[in-house]
C-alpha cells in the first residue's frame, strides 16, 4: 500500500486503513470540482491528506514527505505522462530505521525532481509567468490602453447585449499592434463577461466565498480576460 503510493501515486486501500486519504475518491477532477465546490487553486491541497491518527509512529516524522510523493505523482499522471519511481525498492519495517527512510527519499526526490522538471522545461513555467506579469499585472499596460480604447462603446452596453466575440477580437487585434504581439502565450489569451462588478471580483481573488450583492449594490458587466494552458 506504501510502496503503490510512493512509487506510482496511487491508493489502494479497501479497508481505509492507509494514513493518506482521498477526498472524492475514485472521482476525476472535474468530478470532484463539481461536487465538493473546489477550485483549482485547493484542488490538490484538499484532495489528499494525512490522517494523523493512522499514521504509523515509525514513519511520524516523515509522514508529510511521504504525503507529498504521491501527491507530486499524482499531479505528473493528471497532465498524462505516466511515472513510476525507476529506483522502486520493498519497503520493509526494520529496527534500522536508515533503510526504510532512504527508500522514500529516494522516491521523495525522484517525484520531486520530475515535476520540477516538467512545470520548468515542458510547460515552461518561467516563461508563462512572465506571461502573466506582461498581461495580469499590466507589465505591458499599452495592451490594455489600445484595447480599452477599441471596446469602449461595446463594453458601455448591457451585459446580455455584449458580444464576447467581438470583445475577444478586439482583444487579440489589440495584441497584435503592441509590444506583446511577441509573447509566445499570447493565443491563450482568452475573454470571459461575467456578469458581477469589480468589488465582486475583487472578493473572489482574494478568496472572500459567499458574498452577496445587497439591495443598493449595482452590477456592471465587465470583462474577464484569462489565459488557458
Amino acid at each position: 500500500m506504501l510502496e503503490k503510493w510512493l512509487y506510482k501515486g496511487m491508493i489502494d486501500d479497501p479497508y481505509n486503513e492507509f494514513f493518506v486519504e482521498e477526498f472524492g475518491e475514485g472521482c476525476q477532477l472535474e468530478q470532484v470540482q463539481r461536487k465538493y465546490e473546489l477550485v483549482y487553486d485547493t484542488y490538490w491541497e484538499k484532495r489528499y491528506s494525512l490522517n494523523i491518527q493512522q499514521v504509523p509512529l515509525f514513519l511520524g516524522k516523515i509522514a508529510e514527505k511521504v504525503l507529498h510523493t504521491g501527491k507530486y505523482l499524482n499531479v505528473i499522471r493528471h497532465c498524462g505522462y505516466n511515472v513510476q519511481c525507476p529506483d522502486s525498492k520493498e519497503i520493509k519495517y526494520t529496527l534500522v530505521e536508515r533503510e526504510y527512510m532512504e527508500c522514500i527519499e529516494t522516491a521523495y526526490a525522484f517525484a520531486s525532481q520530475r515535476l520540477l522538471s516538467l512545470l520548468m522545461e515542458e510547460h515552461k513555467l518561467m516563461e508563462r509567468l512572465s506571461s502573466i506579469k506582461s498581461f495580469f499585472l499590466m507589465g505591458q499596460g499599452d495592451v490594455f490602453v489600445h484595447f480599452m480604447d477599441m471596446a469602449e462603446h461595446e463594453l458601455r452596453k448591457k451585459h446580455d447585449d455584449i458580444v464576447a466575440s467581438r470583445i475577444e477580437s478586439l482583444l487579440d487585434l489589440a495584441v497584435r499592434t503592441s509590444v506583446a504581439a511577441n509573447d509566445p502565450f499570447k493565443e491563450d489569451l482568452k475573454v470571459d463577461i461575467v456578469p458581477y462588478d469589480l468589488i465582486t471580483q475583487l472578493f473572489r481573488i482574494i478568496n472572500v466565498r459567499g458574498h452577496t450583492l445587497g439591495p443598493t449594490e449595482q452590477v456592471y458587466p465587465a470583462f474577464e480576460p484569462h489565459a488557458s494552458g
